[in-house]
C-alpha cells in the first residue's frame, strides 16, 4: 500500500466533490425538464380541446 501524498488526497477529495456536485446538478436539471414537460402536456391538451 503506497503512502499517499497530501496533494493526491486533495485531488481525490476534489474529484469526489465535483462528482457529487455534477450529480446534484443533473438531478435538478432533470426535475426542471420534467416540470416543463408536464406543463407542455397540459398546454397541448388545452389546445386539443379547442
Amino acid at each position: 500500500m503506497p503512502q499517499m501524498s497530501p496533494m493526491n488526497w486533495i485531488l481525490l477529495i476534489f474529484n469526489n466533490i465535483l462528482l457529487i456536485f455534477m450529480i446534484i446538478a443533473m438531478m435538478m436539471f432533470s426535475n426542471k425538464i420534467k416540470i416543463n414537460f408536464m406543463k407542455n402536456i397540459k398546454n397541448n391538451k388545452k389546445m386539443m380541446m379547442w
